[in-house]
């Protein structure tokens, strides 16, 4: 089962010292990280437990460890139509887009610590969100 992840899940994913971080590493065989996610996790992850693990990760995608999925112009494009959508909601061009691969794969599995946000979608063809941990 494919799962994708946000920026705080890959988090957890890396953090040893995240509260998240044995419930995430149920699902790191599952795991598939968007493009849009990556400047995002860049930036907190490498602010929060550096560079050299963040590194390691970032290993694991380029050997194929860990699947990448990228985004194309017709998904942005999907996802800022997302974000006008709840325009009254900070929702962001990172949760926006994983809403929009989601959608267009039918990948229902979300691992987020924002469960706030991701529980307001209503995303077409799925029903529902299923929100990992």
């Amino acid at each position: 089962m494919n799962i994708l992840a946000d920026t705080r899940g890959l988090i957890a994913l890396i953090d040893r010292h995240s509260d998240y971080h044995q419930a995430a590493r149920i699902y790191a065989d599952d795991i598939i990280v968007p493009s849009t996610v990556l400047p995002e996790f860049d930036h907190v992850a490498t602010n929060l437990v550096g560079a050299r693990v963040v590194r390691i990760f970032y290993a694991s995608l380029a050997t194929g460890e860990t699947s990448y999925i990228a985004a194309d112009l017709a998904d942005l494009e999907h996802a800022f139509d997302i974000m006008d959508t709840y325009q009254d909601t900070p929702i962001g061009l990172v949760d926006a887009s994983l809403v929009t691969l989601a959608e267009r794969y039918s990948l229902r599995r979300i691992l987020t610590l924002d469960k706030r946000h991701f529980l307001m979608f209503k995303p077409q063809g799925l029903g529902y969100l299923e929100l990992l941990p």
